[in-house]
């Protein structure tokens, strides 16, 4: 099996801002678990719109976040989608 390095260091800055996500005051009694598909849709939405911004800021650090948060918000849609 190929091992993809990128994808790797990409899973793990995933994970880490999902940590980060999961702490006060972020988390406000929220999983992705239990939100409505719509909700997570639209949170989506809202972080593809913001790597927009980032990219028009030319901001890579801000870009790197947002695309991680994008990332996040698929895999969250990936799994509530798969119960």
């Amino acid at each position: 099996m190929l091992i993809w390095n990128e994808l790797i260091e990409f899973m793990g800055e995933m994970q880490r801002r999902l940590e980060e996500k999961n702490q006060p005051p972020y988390m406000m009694g929220k999983s992705w678990r239990s939100m409505p598909m719509i909700e997570l849709e639209e949170e989506l939405r809202h972080q593809v719109l913001q790597l927009g911004y980032a990219f028009r800021k030319d901001d890579r650090e801000l870009i790197r976040k947002k695309a991680v948060d994008v990332a996040n918000y698929c895999m969250m849609i990936h799994d509530n989608i798969g119960r």
